[in-house]
């Protein structure tokens, strides 16, 4: 499947998007909710959280000790309040003159002087979609080369060597009593606790198959560290349920509480508008149709795809051929064939 960014940089003359670095950590979710006053902040996150411990080390542990609570990610809390944050967070750096010059924007002219009169919508903060996540994963179009096998590294199931996992991320059986803080393992192409640590949630609904129809509840990629080393790899996804129902004895639902998973967080990329005009929409429409014609035929993705386009026309073809020859028969089954 195409991965493209709605972001232009002229220079390198590509699309691209953006991830975050790390993932969002408990600091974070008390700055932005209490508005830059932490007394705010650390109220809401402990009427947000289910996580008791966590709480009683904010309020008892010593400086250093809270600061590394606080650099935790952000976990036990509702679908609802990740959603809260990321909407109070886009709100503050749009209402704040300094954030709202660093959030990155589309192009004022168009990448090839076609539509200088457009608008340039700035950004807006939101969960990566499932494909976005795996890509940086997989080290994107910086792992396009090869080993020395032929191989690309895009397609190992690792971006690293599988017995080096424990320098990348905090999984068992290392991992012990829960989350550590962000940043303390090497990064992955610039980006740390990609797997291990938390799983993150993604801005899609999990389905059995990326192209299947069968949607279920939320999709978190990554693993967390209660998962096993051995289970870990750019491709493994887990369902996460919303709302988590309680039963008595005999199954039946007494009540249902939203879920609080301590092995589930998120990390933030930055999106925008895809079509802010017609001219623009005109523009990329053409790009794209020269993008099918040349760049995409090179690709293992263009490839496999034109070959499957190919075997497919093919067995169609026999199909009908095998259908007509049913269809004289039987005249009974020839009403069904048809």
């Amino acid at each position: 499947l195409p991965i493209s960014g709605v972001f232009y940089d002229r220079k390198e003359d590509h699309w691209f998007y953006y991830l975050g670095k790390y993932e969002v950590t408990v600091a974070q979710y008390v700055a932005v909710m209490g508005e830059g006053d932490e007394k705010t902040g650390l109220a809401r996150f402990y009427k947000a959280t289910d996580n008791k411990k966590q709480v009683k080390k904010l309020k008892t542990s010593s400086k250093r000790g809270k600061l590394q609570n606080l650099a935790q990610p952000l976990s036990w809390i509702t679908w609802q309040e990740f959603q809260a944050f990321i909407h109070q967070y886009t709100l503050w750096c749009y209402a704040d003159k300094n954030c709202l010059a660093k959030l990155p924007r589309l192009p004022k002219k168009d990448w090839k002087a076609r539509i200088d009169k457009d608008r340039d919508p700035p950004g807006f903060f939101r969960l990566p979609t499932e494909l976005e996540w795996e890509y940086a994963a997989r080290g994107g179009y910086l792992a396009l080369t090869t080993e020395k096998d032929g191989s690309p590294l895009f397609e190992k199931s690792l971006p690293f060597p599988g017995d080096k996992l424990k320098e990348y991320a905090w999984t068992k059986p290392h991992s012990k009593k829960g989350v550590t803080r962000i940043g303390r393992w090497k990064d992955i192409y610039g980006f740390y606790d990609l797997f291990g640590n938390v799983q993150e949630l993604t801005n899609h609904s999990f389905v059995a198959e990326i192209i299947q129809g069968k949607v279920g509840a939320l999709s978190a990629r990554g693993g967390s560290f209660q998962d096993h080393a051995r289970t870990i790899r750019s491709s493994f996804r887990r369902e996460i349920e919303i709302y988590k129902p309680k039963e008595d004895r005999k199954g039946k639902i007494t009540k249902v509480t939203e879920l609080r998973s301590p092995t589930t967080g998120i990390r933030l990329a930055i999106g925008s508008l895809v079509n802010p005009s017609p001219r623009f929409h005109d523009a990329i429409e053409e790009e794209y149709d020269d993008y099918e014609k040349t760049l995409r035929k090179k690709t293992v993705v263009g490839k496999s795809t034109g070959d499957a386009l190919v075997r497919g026309s093919e067995e169609l073809k026999e199909a009908y051929r095998t259908i007509e020859t049913l269809k004289k028969r039987d005249a009974k089954l020839s009403r069904k064939l048809a």
